[in-house]
């Protein structure tokens, strides 16, 4: 089940990591997905366990999930357009439910 634009009414730039290259990192996959996004200080455990202080967190259907180290760039167009690096994750997993399923993107 999806809620749509009601629960999701911005959009948000990702794109995925790409891998190292002999020139450097590469890019990785471009797309646009709907979301809610939020800015929000909130203090969370990277992936290697430190703690890093989420300035934003982008919530997203659990299909359209961005793996870790993608960038993601929130508030398109306007003044407060930015870009930055997913630093952790949440899931909601309700399968099988009448509610949303989603993660919530948390951004450096």
């Amino acid at each position: 089940m999806s809620w749509g634009a009601f629960f999701y009414p911005h959009e948000v730039d990702v794109v995925e990591p790409g891998g190292a290259t002999s020139m450097g990192a590469a890019v990785g996959q471009k797309y646009t997905r709907r979301a809610e996004v939020r800015d929000e200080q909130q203090l969370v455990l990277a992936d290697d366990g430190t703690e890093i202080v989420s300035n934003t967190q982008v919530t997203v259907p659990l299909e359209h999930a961005a793996p870790l180290g993608s960038e993601v760039t929130v508030w398109k167009g306007t003044a407060r357009q930015r870009t930055s690096m997913v630093i952790g994750t949440s899931t909601n997993d309700n399968r099988g439910t009448s509610l949303d399923s989603f993660v919530i993107l948390h951004l450096r």
